[in-house]
């Protein structure tokens, strides 16, 4: 390392020092950058939970009108297997007559008697 003259020295220290006299303002404006910083950050995170929230809320009622929509698809659709069950059956008399007359005739031609 080269040898500096004491006026070199000196002249170093003193620029040294006129820097560092900067640096009290320096950390102002960048506690006041921080500050700002972390009211942002704040209002950030009021304005997600309240987004989260009206969210939530709005998942909640989507579910239970899904839920309501179901039972009511689920009840009409018992009501209409009914309905259907009954045309069923009904046709299956008519049917199962139908087949007893057949079966008479068919006896009546053979002969046969009656229970």
């Amino acid at each position: 390392m080269e040898q500096r003259s004491l006026e070199e020295r000196v002249e170093i220290l003193e620029k040294m020092m006129a820097s560092l006299q900067d640096l009290p303002g320096q950390m102002t404006e960048v506690r006041s950058r921080l500050t700002s910083v972390e009211s942002e950050i704040v209002q950030l995170h009021r304005e997600m939970n309240a987004g989260f929230s009206a969210t939530k809320a709005e998942m909640h009622k989507l579910n239970d009108e899904t839920k309501a929509e179901m039972r009511n698809l689920n009840d009409e659709t018992k009501a209409e297997m009914r309905k259907l069950n009954k045309e069923t059956m009904a046709q299956a008399r008519v049917l199962y007559e139908d087949l007893k007359d057949t079966v008479k005739k068919i006896g009546e031609g053979l002969g046969w008697e009656p229970n």
